[in-house]
């Protein structure tokens, strides 16, 4: 064995039973402070997603106005750090610490005693246990896990029921569809070749991506919210124009009509 290839490996045994140790000894905090740094994460990439989607549409939008010099729109145009909302990623980050930590700390080695106590893998083989946990975590954990995010998020960011109401109709199913679609292959590898002390960790790092996905979901439903009630207000501006209109017109005949 080479030097170079002995001290990767005693380094990676270092960092192996320090996060066993850490995992095993202290797993709520652990996670929770894992958390933290992966919903930060996670929404900092949803922000920066939708601002480069929003800045293109504006660009394909104003194509065809008046041109203006490269130097003018470079100057003008608006930076991401001037757009990033802070308080929606600190509201993400505690809802991390608050609920996706400790309850991935608790879940797993839950699922794990459960398969063990009833020797599901006597039972069904070596994927009996895996599969098993990927049902328990898809089927019982996962929506009311969805549902408490889109909860937690109304209250931080004041929302009405009525709005919280709305977001879990147009929102909760597409969210759990999508968790349907892309979670089992990821759970189902962990579950059958990562150790138990492990699968919260490996877990909570691929939810950078679901993560920035759910935060995405959640505004995509304020956005939504806030476009409907610009065109209602819109529609009611113009009925208003359209009843004064006609009242003119009709204060215009009467005029006509008395002096005939």
């Amino acid at each position: 064995m080479s030097h170079t290839s002995k001290i990767f490996n005693d380094a990676s045994k270092k960092v192996t039973g320090r996060l066993r140790h850490w995992m095993t000894h202290h797993p709520i905090v652990s996670n929770s402070v894992l958390c933290i740094n992966l919903w930060i994460a996670g929404d900092s990439i949803a922000q920066y997603s939708e601002f480069k989607y929003l800045k293109k549409h504006e660009d394909d939008d104003s194509h065809d106005d008046e041109k203006e010099s490269k130097e003018s729109k470079e100057s003008q145009a608006p930076k991401f750090r001037d757009e990033w909302d802070p308080n929606r990623t600190i509201g993400c980050a505690a809802y991390g610490a608050a609920v996706t930590g400790p309850v991935l700390a608790k879940w797993y080695p839950f699922l794990e005693q459960v398969c063990v106590r009833n020797n599901i893998v006597a039972r069904y083989g070596v994927w009996g246990a895996p599969v098993l946990k990927v049902l328990a975590d898809e089927f019982i954990m996962d929506p009311p896990c969805i549902f408490l995010f889109y909860a937690y998020m109304n209250v931080f960011e004041g929302g009405s029921l009525e709005n919280f109401q709305k977001k879990i109709q147009t929102q909760f199913l597409p969210s759990w569809f999508t968790s349907l679609a892309v979670w089992p292959i990821i759970l189902l590898g962990t579950f059958r070749y990562v150790p138990i002390y492990g699968h919260a960790p490996l877990i909570n790092a691929c939810n950078v991506i679901w993560d920035g996905f759910l935060s995405h979901r959640n505004t995509l439903s304020k956005h939504e919210e806030k476009m409907k009630q610009e065109q209602n207000q819109a529609e009611d501006q113009g009925d208003d124009a359209e009843t004064k209109n006609n009242a003119k017109q009709e204060q215009g005949q009467g005029e006509k009509i008395a002096m005939a």
